[in-house]
């Protein structure tokens, strides 16, 4: 995997697309490349961005730095930027911690003193990030942590774009509709510009979400990938009916 870096404006580079290089592109589809300011390639670049951050992206996977526990505390700062947990685990026994909800562990455990902190749960994670165990940690520990990150958006023109570089299609292509939608382009190009978007956007979802050839499927829940994960138009049936 390749190493990224903060840049000064504090977004990670990892395609070799500028944000200005990709104004450039955008403002094309109204001839204004010479002057993408004035149609808002910009801004409509950080709205595609952002369009990515509704998704949760397995390449967006990072690992934080270990944690400190110290017995008798709950609450942690986590890793910022942060969005979603992969996993928390204490290095002592190599002990998993499992995701709860605070409400659903406050009603389902009246008297909380003692437990073992087998739980845990987050406050205000995709701002300023905290983690709580549940319930405090009778012990010293490390904690570490994996968890997935936001894209981030870009400011200086000369920022290279927090993405993966086959991503810029997408990128582009959504950006485009915004700018096109609002000069008021022919409705049929701009028709033709969210089929390619869409499909651009399939494209990276299947590509994110392919584990490989080395996957191993015995790991997955039989939910996922037995006889009930599939429709029953799925090929999958006439397969292992013999037909």
């Amino acid at each position: 995997m390749a190493v990224f870096s903060f840049t000064a404006a504090g977004s990670l580079g990892m395609s070799t697309t500028s944000y200005g290089a990709m104004q450039t592109k955008v403002a094309r589809i109204v001839g204004a490349q010479d002057n993408p300011s004035k149609v808002g390639a910009g801004d409509a670049i950080r709205d595609a961005l952002t369009r990515m951050n509704e998704y949760t992206w397995e390449y967006l996977n990072v690992s934080g730095d270990d944690i400190t526990v110290v017995a008798g505390t709950s609450r942690y700062d986590l890793p910022v930027p942060f969005k979603k947990p992969v996993s928390l685990r204490f290095t002592t026994n190599e002990r998993e911690l499992k995701y709860v909800r605070r409400a659903d562990y406050n009603s389902t455990y009246r008297n909380q003193s003692g437990l073992p902190a087998h739980y845990y749960t987050l406050f205000n994670h995709r701002q300023t990030a905290e983690v709580e165990l549940l319930g405090p940690p009778q012990s010293a520990d490390t904690m570490e942590i994996r968890y997935t990150r936001p894209v981030l958006l870009p400011n200086a023109n000369s920022e290279l774009l927090d993405m993966l570089e086959w991503h810029g299609r997408f990128v582009k292509l959504d950006a485009q509709v915004q700018v096109a939608m609002e000069r008021g382009l022919d409705l049929g190009l701009i028709d033709r510009l969210k089929v390619d978007r869409e499909d651009a956007l399939r494209g990276i979802i299947a590509d994110d979400r392919d584990p490989g050839v080395a996957a191993d499927e015995g790991l997955k829940p039989f939910a996922v990938h037995g006889d009930r994960g599939f429709p029953e138009d799925h090929p999958y049936h006439a397969i292992m009916d013999g037909e």
